[in-house]
Order: C-alpha cells, then sequence, then structure tokens
C-alpha cells in the first residue's frame, strides 16, 4: 500500500498527474546551475509515513555515519542533514542477509558533500533502499565496488542534485522502479553485472553533456528520460521498449 502511494504521489506532484510510462508533460523547470526545491513533495511523503508502523531499527541523525553489520529493516525516524566531507552516510557491510533500508518518507541531505548509501562487502545481496528522497549527494547510491553486490531493489525514491551520478550499479539482477532524479549528470551507471531491471522511473536534468541510463544487458521500460546528451545507451543483449527520450 505504501508503495503505491509513494508511486502515485511522485506522479502527482511532478508528473502532471500521469504515470511515467506515458508520454506526459514535466515542465521544464531547469536552467544552467539551478537547485531543485522539493518541500512539498517531502511534506506529502511524511504525512505518508505517518501513516504506516514500521518494525525495525531507526535511524536518527545522531547515528550518521553509519555502518550495518547485521541483516533486518532499519529505518529512518527523522530527517537527516549530514555534511560529513568524504565517505558514505550509511554503509552496509552486512554478508549473506538481507538488508531493507526505509527512509520512511523522510530525507537524506549530503549537503553537497560526500555520497548517500553503499553496499560494499563480499557476498552481500539483496540490499533494499526505498520510500523517501536524497539529496545533494556526490552519489545517491552504490550497489558494490570491489566486490559485486546482487539483487539490489533501489524504488520510490526521490533523488535531487546529486553532483555526480544517481544510482551506481556495481552487480547483477538489480532493479531500479519508480525513483523520480531531478538534476545531476547521469542517471545510473552500471560498472558490472548484467540482468538489471530499470523500470518506470523520471530522469530529468538539463544540457548534460553525459548519459541518462547507461548500462549493458538489461531491461529498460516505461522510463522517461530528459535533457541528456544520450538519454539511453544499452550494450549487449537489451530489452528496450516504451521510453520517452528527449
Amino acid at each position: 500500500m505504501k508503495k503505491a502511494l509513494l508511486t502515485t504521489l511522485i506522479c502527482l506532484v511532478l508528473g502532471g498527474g500521469l504515470s511515467a510510462a506515458l508520454a506526459f508533460d514535466i515542465p521544464n523547470i531547469f536552467s544552467s546551475g539551478e537547485q531543485i526545491s522539493s518541500t512539498a513533495v517531502n511534506e506529502n511523503f511524511a504525512a505518508l509515513a505517518a501513516e504506516v508502523s514500521i518494525q525495525g531499527t531507526p535511524i536518527t541523525a545522531s547515528d550518521i555515519p553509519l555502518t550495518i553489520t547485521s541483516g533486518g529493516t532499519y529505518y529512518f525516524a527523522e530527517d537527516i542533514f549530514n555534511d560529513q566531507v568524504g565517505g558514505f552516510k550509511i554503509l552496509v557491510t552486512a554478508t549473506g542477509e538481507k538488508v531493507t533500508i526505509d527512509l520512511n518518507g523522510h530525507e537524506l541531505d549530503c549537503g553537497g558533500v560526500g555520497n548517500g548509501f553503499q553496499a560494499f562487502n563480499f557476498n552481500i545481496t539483496h540490499v533494499t533502499i526505498k520510500n523517501g528522497t536524497i539529496r545533494d549527494c556526490a552519489v545517491a547510491t552504490i550497489t558494490g565496488d570491489e566486490y559485486a553486490v546482487n539483487g539490489a531493489h533501489i524504488h520510490d525514491l526521490l533523488v535531487i542534485n546529486p553532483s555526480g551520478v544517481a544510482f551506481s550499479l556495481y552487480g547483477g539482477g538489480a532493479k531500479i522502479e519508480d525513483c523520480h532524479v531531478l538534476g545531476g549528470d547521469r542517471g545510473i551507471t552500471q560498472s558490472l553485472g548484467d540482468g538489471n531491471i530499470i523500470k518506470n522511473n523520471i530522469f530529468q536534468t538539463s544540457n548534460s553533456d553525459y548519459v541518462g541510463i547507461d548500462v549493458s544487458a538489461s531491461v529498460v521500460k516505461d522510463n522517461v528520460v530528459r535533457g541528456y546528451a544520450t538519454p539511453i545507451s544499452c550494450g549487449g543483449p537489451c530489452v528496450v521498449v516504451d521510453n520517452v527520450e528527449e
């Protein structure tokens, strides 16, 4: 229920009331160097979050930077602003266990420095990051680095002004869906792995010299990609259908 509500909210507030699978009219709200305001969106995320009781371990601002070493569900209990220089705000190192990070309608603001989330260790699988806003990070989420992280699920996120890339994939079988990215040079980059599903997302920026969705051996379907030099690049055996590229 919550996922459906959040997906509907993003479409209604930012997409003129239509699904990302359709060629709806999103106004071009960007100019060079302009930052994005999303006060109304954040307030609605918070209102939806208040309706749902989450079982798990709460995360507050005093916990950041945080390293998660055990499986389970972790949820934001409040908005978090952290301008720690470099590094990741939340690092997942739990191996062989499922980890879910639920922003719970809240916002992680990197303050223009450092990165948001990274899953990094040997034999990590099935990390989920969902339901909130990630703002002003160099990279919003990274799955893998030296070691591949397979089966990541990233959904229902609003990513605002990533200075590098919104989502960096290093591993296969990932699913990125129902997300909205505003600003930044790149939407998705993939360094390793295949069999990813990129579905029903909106990527919108202004005058980028880079690629919006840059993956290989993946399914890319029902996305809106706007403002990039190359909207979609998919190497190897790909299924690229029903996307809006501008």
